[in-house]
């Protein structure tokens, strides 16, 4: 694995580096995000489909994030292409692994890659590939939200029941695909009220995390109040005791 800021020497001559990582490479992935691919991008690209014309079996792979325009690069309908809304959700990268392994290895055995058991901890969004057996509930809270804009419906359940994967990997993966779960026997087109649900789910999630983070500042500093208060308190019993003696 080539990661730039690790492999490359500081002041060493980094783009003969980097061709000759690309030649000494096993497999070439170029991931086109939102902002598509730059210059440099481009030009190992060319290195890489140079060194496929050499060795066929060279696996050179586009990893596209749905929704976006793929780059204008050439020969790349010839290409392994990987779309998807979530790059690092386990079931692309046990993807990206299978096509990276080339073309000895069956494909198909994606769960080579991965564990899809999560024990007792609650499933995620980027669970979601195998959260099975919740996709009624998934689409009844979906048509809640979507049906009462001004309200706030309420998952209710004892504990340990999965009201928070239900939460996470049901419903808040199925707005970051904007589709409903696979699966579900429903002609119902994607809720108007989430047309747009992939684009603002990313800021909420920051926004989410960041005000996680700042509760947990917030503890922490109660805790440490608390356990002052609570070392002034020894102090003063102890020299309570120390003048009675």
């Amino acid at each position: 694995m080539f990661f730039a800021p690790s492999s490359l020497r500081a002041g060493g001559f980094w783009s003969r580096a980097l061709a000759e990582e690309i030649a000494q490479a096993d497999a070439f992935i170029l991931l086109a995000g939102e902002r598509g691919v730059g210059n440099w991008q481009v030009l190992e690209y060319d290195e890489a489909l140079d060194k496929r014309v050499k060795f066929p079996d060279f696996p050179v792979i586009l990893v596209l994030l749905e929704g976006q325009t793929a780059p204008g690069l050439p020969f790349l309908r010839r290409l392994h292409w990987i779309i998807t809304p979530d790059p690092s959700s386990e079931k692309d990268l046990a993807r990206l692994f299978d096509a990276a392994s080339g073309s000895s290895t069956r494909s198909g055995e994606l769960w080579r890659y991965t564990s899809p058991y999560r024990g007792l901890a609650a499933m995620e969004e980027q669970d979601s590939d195998y959260f099975f057996g919740r996709e009624r509930e998934t689409v009844d809270a979906l048509s809640a939200l979507a049906a009462a804009a001004d309200r706030l419906p309420v998952l209710l359940g004892n504990s340990g029941v999965g009201k928070s994967s239900l939460a996470q990997a049901g419903v808040l993966a199925a707005l970051k695909r904007q589709a409903w779960p696979e699966g579900v026997d429903t002609v119902r087109e994607w809720p108007h009220a989430f047309q747009e649900s992939r684009r603002w789910l990313l800021p909420h999630a920051q926004a989410r995390n960041r005000a996680a983070q700042g509760a947990g500042r917030i503890v922490s500093r109660h805790l440490a109040a608390w356990r002052d208060r609570s070392r002034a308190s020894q102090a003063a019993e102890w020299l309570d005791r120390a003048v009675a003696r």
